[in-house]
C-alpha cells in the first residue's frame, strides 16, 4: 500500500462558536487533519465531543476534538466535519 506524500500542506484555521458535538457513526480520530492512517482512537456512534478548533485542508473541513478519558491519553485529535452532528446548530435553527 502506497502512502500519500504530502508536500506543503496548507491548514487554514478559522474561528469557531460551536463548543460540542456528537459522532454520527463510529469513526476514527486522526492525529492530524489529513487523510492519513495515523489514528489516535476510534469512537462509537453518539460519542460526546468537545470542539477545540476548526481547520480546512484541501477543501475539507476538520474539527479538532477531545473526548472524556480518565487516563487522558489518546483522547484528542481531528475528525472530518461530515462525521459530526452539532446539536447547538440544530437547536438554534429550531428556535427560529
Amino acid at each position: 500500500m502506497r502512502r500519500k506524500v504530502y508536500k506543503n500542506i496548507i491548514i487554514k484555521y478559522s474561528n469557531i462558536d460551536i463548543k460540542y458535538g456528537l459522532t454520527k457513526q463510529g469513526c476514527s480520530v486522526n492525529l492530524a487533519p489529513i487523510d492519513e492512517p495515523l489514528i489516535v482512537c476510534t469512537l462509537q456512534k453518539n460519542t460526546n465531543l468537545n470542539i477545540i478548533n476548526r481547520a480546512e485542508v484541501n477543501g475539507v473541513i476538520w474539527y479538532e476534538v477531545s473526548v472524556f478519558s480518565r487516563e487522558r491519553q489518546n483522547n484528542q485529535g481531528w475528525i472530518k466535519a461530515a462525521e459530526i452532528v452539532f446539536p447547538e446548530i440544530s437547536n438554534r435553527i429550531s428556535t427560529y
